[in-house]
């Protein structure tokens, strides 16, 4: 039988948690807004039952702004231990996350949404993951591309084949810091490539002059990634570059696509006067009506209420996406050696730190 009542939480009111959309209207493509939790949980049909930030003050507001008659909570034990809701989101900073995302799964929490990246080091990671794997908790993520339209239907024209066989994938997202902004480059190239297993990465980085490592097994900042390559175990080769434009491109052995200006629209290059020369050009434009984020939320809420199920991402390329963005700065240190997931250190943590913010 249908459950229609779901409750959820939310935990970290700031940019990504709770934020009024009405500020990016115009400036970023169609599939982008809302962007919000809050408002995607609200619009997915969730019934937001408690609230939650470090400052009150801000809990309140929100409350208010959004006319929500949800309970205020002092702490995230709080929220999670009176009642634990169907669903919470949790987009507090990093360090915070794993406790949390933890003490909901002891609870029962049947569904997590977790802000990127997920936790500052991989032994957090695989706590968490292995716990949710356990539990059978869904669990969401805040690599939002993977759920927008635009982005679903270039890897449907992949699997059609309609740039043959995928070899490459190049991600142009500038000169960018590995916490703050390459978690969606990497879960991209994840999405893209169809598979977990990687046979290396290999990365280069530089970073600030208050940025070090302070010990082999902390890094006090939060690295620009110069170039970084991750050759998957289906030979597919994926590739960071410091190209603008936030595009995402793709490689086939019989035309090439690109998912342009953060998915303003698709091109399709097949080939032309000879096979060789990829010259013909199709364009698809977005014509979205919902966001990733209002995506995955109502993924969600079919899944808990018994009307659908929840294939937005799992667990485990959760786990990957995270040892792959620590390899790079591990391969980094090692002068850009080609650096297997095995053998990757666990206990170091990058603390995400860009001056006084952090990841």
């Amino acid at each position: 039988m249908a459950v229609t009542n779901l409750t959820a939480g939310i935990i970290g009111l700031g940019r990504m948690g709770a934020e009024p959309s009405q500020r990016l209207t115009g400036r970023v493509p169609a599939g982008w807004l809302p962007i919000s939790h809050l408002e995607a949980v609200r619009d997915a049909g969730f019934d937001i039952t408690a609230i939650c930030d470090a400052n009150a003050a801000r809990t309140e507001w929100v409350k208010e702004s959004y006319g929500l008659s949800a309970a205020l909570r002092a702490s995230a034990d709080e929220l999670i231990g009176e009642r634990a809701p169907d669903l919470l989101a949790v987009a507090t900073r990093t360090p915070e996350r794993p406790g949390i995302l933890l003490r909901a799964i002891e609870k029962g929490v049947r569904a997590l949404v977790a802000e990127k990246p997920l936790a500052n080091n991989l032994r957090e990671t695989y706590q968490v993951t292995d716990a949710v794997m356990a539990a059978g908790t869904l669990l969401g993520y805040g690599a939002m591309r993977r759920a927008m339209d635009i982005y679903r239907r270039a890897r449907t024209l992949v699997a059609e084949g309609a740039i043959g066989e995928l070899v490459g994938i190049n991600a142009e997202f500038g000169l960018s810091k590995l916490l703050w902004s390459l978690p969606h480059a990497v879960d991209l190239f994840l999405f893209f490539a169809n598979t977990t297993e990687v046979d290396y990465v290999s990365g280069h980085c530089t970073w600030g002059a208050d940025e070090s490592f302070t010990s082999e097994n902390y890094f006090d900042g939060d690295p620009l990634v110069e170039t970084a390559t991750v050759r998957f175990a289906n030979g597919v080769i994926a590739n960071i570059v410091p190209a603008g434009g936030l595009n995402i491109r793709l490689f086939g052995t019989k035309g090439s696509m690109a998912i342009l200006g953060d998915g303003e629209y698709i091109e399709l290059h097949t080939p032309g006067r000879a096979d060789w020369y990829f010259t013909e050009y199709r364009r698809f434009d977005n014509f979205a009506q919902a966001s990733g984020t209002l995506n995955l939320y109502r993924q969600l809420h079919g899944a808990l209420s018994g009307e659908g199920s929840f294939d937005v991402i799992d667990a485990d390329t959760i786990r990957v996406s995270q040892q792959i963005l620590f390899a790079i700065l591990q391969s980094s240190a090692q002068g850009g050696q080609r650096i297997k997931l095995a053998g990757l250190n666990e206990e170091l943590v990058i603390n995400g730190r860009t001056g006084a913010n952090f990841a």
